[in-house]
């Protein structure tokens, strides 16, 4: 079933469990869905995760700056994590 959900829903959902740095969770997800190399869809995950968390569905817990390995030189990188309100969420909608 995840697998015909958005990619926007399927980007939190892999973050049950566990935490991470977007340039780790945008790229599995991408590649399932053929998008993966494209800097667009990069971009536009970065955004879905900002959303997300400024939603109250994930929360960071770490920024740093890219050092141009991730996304671009000088660029912000973010580990999050899954709030309990993002847990409901997926719960509640998404299964």
């Amino acid at each position: 079933m995840a697998a015909d959900l958005p990619l926007k829903s399927r980007l939190l959902m892999s973050f049950e469990g566990k935490e991470m740095w977007d340039f780790e969770a945008i790229p599995p997800i991408l590649k399932e869905d053929g998008k993966d190399g494209s800097d667009y869809w990069k971009l536009t995950a970065r955004f879905w995760l900002a959303e997300l968390s400024i939603n109250g569905l994930l929360e960071v817990l770490e920024e740093d700056v890219d050092d141009g390995s991730h996304f671009g030189n000088n660029l912000m990188i973010a580990k999050y994590r899954l709030t309990d309100y993002g847990k409901e969420a997926i719960d509640t909608m998404l299964r």
